[in-house]
């Protein structure tokens, strides 16, 4: 398994030098032993360079087995900008072993108009082994200047892994753009640490 973890790294990063974007996230979770209750903690590093770094903080409520709801902060370094928002997430079993995860967002600038509203929809489409999960990730954003003006920007979708070992989880996706068939991919890869 860490053999194959780390091939599947060096891999995907030696794609890099087609990658547009190519966040690194490390995520910290617990739950401090509230039944429910889940934290995180997510500082987002594009390749160490703090001109592009965000962090994000979640507050989240297990309502059950299948869906969370969470309030959601972001700061962006890069605009100096904090965000606030919320997030949910629905997951859907189509088998034992197929799952959709659906991951909404929705983020204002604090202290702002609503011009520069984000709504972020990520789905997950996956095939569920022991340790390892093998599927498909998008990463679709949106612009929200008013409900009757929404603009996609630019919608990732590719093939995504994820592998868990104890008490990390680890998963990388390397995703083209589909809207404008450009040559440009958000590689990314992010390792959940649950204490």
């Amino acid at each position: 398994m860490r053999k194959f973890l780390l091939s599947t790294i060096v891999l995907l990063f030696w794609y890099r030098s087609i990658a547009q974007t190519a966040p690194v996230i490390a995520e910290i979770r617990t739950d401090f032993g509230i039944e429910n209750l889940d934290l995180r903690f997510r500082p987002v590093i594009y390749f160490i360079s703090k001109r592009r770094m965000r962090r994000e903080a979640y507050l989240g409520y297990t309502i059950n087995r299948t869906t969370k709801i969470f309030a959601h902060l972001r700061y962006n370094d890069y605009e100096k900008k904090l965000y606030t928002g919320f997030r949910f997430d629905k997951q859907i079993f189509f088998t034992d072993k197929i799952s959709l995860n659906n991951q909404f967002r929705y983020l204002s600038p604090a202290g702002e108009n609503n011009d520069n509203d984000i709504g972020i929809y990520i789905p997950d489409l996956h095939y569920n082994m022991k340790n390892v999960s093998i599927g498909f990730r998008g990463f679709i954003i949106n612009r929200i200047k008013r409900l009757d003006k929404i603009s996609i920007s630019k919608p990732f979708i590719g093939p995504a892994i994820i592998m868990k070992k104890n008490k990390l989880m680890t998963m990388i996706t390397l995703l083209p753009d589909i809207k404008q068939k450009s040559d440009d991919y958000l590689l990314m890869a992010l390792f959940i640490f649950k204490l």
